[in-house]
């Protein structure tokens, strides 16, 4: 039993919105990221992107098996036209997330190629951060050039407020608060 608390006294549970430490949030959403083979990504990351690994690499992120549209599409990641380097100028950075794949997943390939300086960026990720900021709207930008300007002008340095934790632990703990948001129970929490 808590201190201060006796048997006739009850606690009401509810979800508010409060601001707490980063460890706090990253501790509490943490633990509810799961539906990602993590034991994958660990093993995977910073591994040289063969053809394979990189066709692995878009199944895990996409969650099923890839569709053959899909399957042809990630063929592209393979050239040697789409590396890009860690120091690159943000104008190649931008030109190169504005080719032609999507830009979600042309960042999720950055990250492949540069993990800690480039971020995952996606749905869930981007409405955590726009609530966290208290951004008046939650949703991802349809547009891709748009969602490139928000990734780099936006996200990055928002995600940078973490420095000092693990990255891919503010990217679960990013993703499953940005996805519990999106769910039928996140609209029942409440500013403090």
């Amino acid at each position: 039993m808590p201190k201060n608390s006796s048997p006739n006294k009850i606690r009401f549970p509810v979800l508010l919105l409060a601001e707490e430490d980063s460890e706090q949030f990253l501790a509490f959403w943490d633990r509810l990221y799961g539906d990602f083979d993590e034991e994958f990504y660990t093993a995977n990351i910073g591994k040289p992107l063969t053809p394979e690994l990189i066709k692995k690499w878009f199944v895990w992120k996409n969650g099923t098996p890839l569709s053959p549209k899909k399957a042809k599409s990630i063929l592209q990641y393979s050239l040697p036209e789409e590396e890009i380097a860690a120091d690159a100028d943000n104008a190649t950075v931008v030109e190169y997330l504005n080719r032609p794949g999507g830009a979600i997943w042309r960042i999720f390939f950055l990250h492949l190629q540069h993990p800690t300086k480039f971020p995952i960026y996606d749905q869930h990720v981007h409405r955590a951060m726009a609530v966290m900021r208290g951004l008046p709207n939650h949703e991802i930008p349809l547009h891709n050039p748009t969602k490139v300007r928000t990734y780099l002008g936006e996200y990055i340095p928002f995600f940078a407020r973490f420095d000092g934790h693990p990255h891919r632990q503010v990217d679960r703990a990013l993703w499953a608060c940005g996805r519990f948001l999106k769910s039928k129970y996140g609209g029942v929490i409440r500013e403090v």
